[in-house]
């Protein structure tokens, strides 16, 4: 694995952490930071895909243009289109002033960014549910 892949996926298993330890919080849980670091897990997986394989991509956090770049390398990933959307959406929506995340959204980012995790880490050839 290149250097730089294995820093993405270092940095992808770190905000799934965040994400996970914050989903725990009994007291006052942050849902934001819980959609906020889904998204950012998939999308560090994303682009360490690209990385991996050579493919240049922008510079961007939109889940679904990252993948539109990987389905070459696993067409099967087209079914995660939905998903990957869907992060996107929760991701940047934390980020505006009047937005308001409800444990629902949170658990759903949750649940998607870590069946694509596995997914993805299986195809760079990481053991699929353990964290680095």
């Amino acid at each position: 694995m290149l250097p730089m892949t294995a820093a993405f996926v270092a940095k992808a298993e770190h905000a799934l952490a965040t994400a996970e330890r914050e989903a725990a919080v009994r007291d006052r849980p942050n849902f934001d930071a819980v959609c906020l670091h889904s998204e950012r897990c998939a999308e560090r997986y994303l682009k360490a895909t690209l990385l991996e394989a050579g493919i240049p991509f922008p510079d961007t956090r939109h889940l679904v243009v990252l993948l539109q770049l990987c389905l070459d390398l696993d067409p099967h990933w087209e079914h995660f289109r939905h998903h990957l959307r869907l992060l996107t959406t929760h991701g940047f929506q934390v980020e505006e002033a009047d937005s308001v995340v409800t444990l629902e959204m949170a658990q759903e980012s949750l649940d998607l960014c870590q069946e694509f995790r596995t997914a993805v880490r299986t195809s760079l050839g990481l053991t699929a549910y353990l964290t680095e």
